[in-house]
């Protein structure tokens, strides 16, 4: 698809990173966890490119395009919001690809279009998984365990849009929020890394300008108080580019040319991961129909 908006994504670099001990008990989708038949461990001395999407509609266009990205920047992990695939669909969406990368897609059974979250990732780090499980299709994680027994978990997190009240919070947005706390408590108490990445759709300055301000903060933007207080994540965009002028981190260009820019998607780390961090940057590309980098 042609688009004329400049859209691109955002990626880290991990080395050697501390990847989450659980059984296997999920058959998401009806997936099956990759078992190569070489049982070789990674030992992570390898650079890990981990990404983040919303693709806004999964077609055959964007899928040569997400598999041109794929290849370009050699990504290990890419995450996706917004599939709008049914879990059928996602089955067979990238069986020509399945040399080199291993998927897991989720989305609601009936309900699917503006909702849906995938995991792309490489098959030599696809063998270290170990779980992975959904939640109402806006959350997916996997669990891996590298050599050493370190373990990590990936958490993308689609989070939704419009306007948040004290109703729909409680019966639409908060329930996610409970489930993300769940699973970061459920890493940390195996002593898991994190990484908890996708759209969220919450302003992170604006939440930044309530707390410095003093002023009364709205209920959605207290999941990152607790992300960042209370459980010590880090932001490597906002720190590494804190020299930058603030449209540098903008993530969100509505194809409504009357709203602002805005930055909406994360990809927010554990202490050991954001020490080891080399790289983080947002990628410029100008072949796929989405308002979203």
């Amino acid at each position: 698809m042609n688009n004329k908006k400049t859209h691109s994504f955002k990626k880290k670099h991990y080395n050697n990173p501390s990847p989450v001990n659980q059984k296997s008990r999920s058959n998401l989708n009806n997936q099956q966890i990759y078992r190569p038949k070489t049982r070789q461990r990674l030992n992570l001395s390898d650079i890990i490119k981990i990404a983040s999407l919303n693709i806004k509609g999964i077609t055959d266009v964007k899928k040569q395009f997400l598999i041109d990205i794929l290849g370009e920047y050699n990504i290990t992990i890419l995450g996706l919001s917004e599939t709008n695939i049914s879990n059928k669909m996602a089955k067979h969406s990238f069986n020509f690809y399945r040399n080199n990368y291993v998927t897991y897609f989720a989305n609601e059974e009936t309900n699917y279009r503006g909702n849906g979250v995938g995991l792309i990732i490489k098959k030599n780090y696809a063998r270290h998984i170990v779980n992975y499980n959904s939640f109402k299709g806006r959350i997916i994680y996997v669990d891996f365990i590298f050599s050493g027994n370190k373990k990590m978990r990936i958490i993308n997190y689609y989070g939704k849009s419009g306007r948040v009240t004290l109703d729909n919070f409680n019966q639409e947005v908060k329930i996610y929020f409970d489930k993300i706390k769940e699973l970061v408590r459920e890493s940390k108490a195996q002593n898991a890394e994190i990484i908890l990445l996708g759209d969220f759709n919450l302003h992170y300055e604006k939440y930044l300008d309530d707390k410095n301000n003093n002023r009364k903060m709205k209920k959605e933007h207290k999941l990152f108080e607790w992300i960042e207080d209370e459980q010590n994540f880090y932001d490597p965009f906002y720190i590494m580019f804190d020299n930058l002028s603030q449209h540098s981190l903008n993530t969100f260009y509505p194809f409504n040319t009357n709203q602002n820019p805005s930055r909406i998607d994360y990809i927010w780390v554990t202490e050991n991961l954001f020490s080891e961090t080399q790289e983080c940057k947002i990628v410029n590309t100008t072949t796929i129909n989405t308002d979203h980098r």
